[in-house]
């Protein structure tokens, strides 16, 4: 589905005016080297001066939140110039982990990340994402009051 898309990107990249939202991605000799997304496109993209690419390609995303689909591009594509994924419902960072762990627990998490071999979908740096519901399962499964706040499990 996202090779369609991003073959619907080719497609449309020279065929909208600005003010179009929707997402958008930077290549250099055909390889995704940036995934983005804005409210005016075409307006965005002459922003990204400092990053070399050498063309890019469009999806018009009328209405909606465009997080999950631009988190779906980077990790399929892991682009070079990428830094972070977009807050979405598919992916929680090592830092959104801490964010709904009690503190004094999240030790319990981090050990059961580790014991049961929970893979890493991405990484930038020192920041590792994984799938949400993986990590919501194991949290139900060790121990639900490590949560904080309300989050839904």
């Amino acid at each position: 589905m996202i090779d369609q898309i991003l073959e619907s990107f080719k497609a449309t990249h020279t065929k909208r005016p600005a003010g179009y939202r929707g997402l958008y991605v930077l290549l250099k000799n055909n390889v995704v080297v940036y995934v983005g997304q804005s409210e005016n496109i075409l307006s965005r993209l002459t922003f990204h001066h400092q990053k070399q690419y050498d063309s890019y390609a469009i999806c018009l995303i009328p209405y909606g939140n465009m997080n999950e689909w631009e988190a779906q591009l980077i990790v399929k594509y892991k682009p070079v110039y990428n830094s972070t994924l977009p807050v979405n419902e598919t992916y929680i960072s090592t830092h959104g982990i801490k964010a709904i762990t009690q503190p004094g627990k999240r030790h319990q998490l981090t050990k059961a990340i580790r014991l049961t071999g929970l893979r890493e979908v991405i990484r930038f740096q020192q920041l590792a994402y994984y799938e949400r519901a993986k990590v919501l399962e194991l949290i139900r499964d060790i121990d639900p009051t490590i949560l904080c706040g309300k989050v839904a499990i």
